[in-house]
């Protein structure tokens, strides 16, 4: 993959005040990853988020000089990522996951969408993707996104072993 060093992630995740503690220590685990690596990262635009408040503090325990922006848009978030990264998030960010579908088919430069399925959370929308690509519905999931189960298959994306 290409892009920017350090790379600009978009993340998209629920901003419920109750989430599942093991989700809000994935965040921080997420945040400690891309605070190694001195990413920049798009947070949703909730800064008291249980979710927003771990993926900083990971983040901010690697003492980098990683940033952090709030986008105002669904178009500005998409325009200033090089990585558009999906967390356990309920309808806005399942919204949020087709409008960056719909979005991506206009650019040039293709971002890359990853969807974080921790927990098997998306498992169920990751088989109707599969079903309705498989009667070409729509294009097959693997031109859509990509799929990552945990923090190792990200590391993909980043060339780090």
């Amino acid at each position: 993959m290409n892009f920017a060093l350090p790379p600009s992630i978009a993340l998209y995740y629920s901003t419920a005040s109750n989430l599942p503690n093991d989700l809000i220590n994935e965040g921080f685990n997420i945040g400690t990853y891309f605070g190694k690596l001195a990413c920049n990262l798009i947070l949703e635009n909730s800064k008291n988020c249980p979710l927003t408040t771990s993926i900083i503090e990971g983040s901010l325990q690697q003492k980098k000089s990683n940033e952090f922006f709030y986008a105002k848009s669904k178009e500005e978030k998409i325009i200033n990522s090089d990585i558009l990264l999906f967390l356990p998030g309920g309808l806005e960010t399942l919204e949020d996951l087709l409008f960056c579908f719909n979005y991506n088919k206009n650019l040039n430069l293709k971002k890359t969408i990853i969807i974080y399925n921790f927990s098997n959370f998306y498992e169920n929308l990751l088989n109707w993707f599969e079903e309705v690509s498989l009667i070409n519905i729509i294009n097959s999931s693997s031109d859509l996104f990509c799929i990552c189960q945990n923090l190792h298959e990200i590391n993909y994306f980043f060339n780090e072993e």
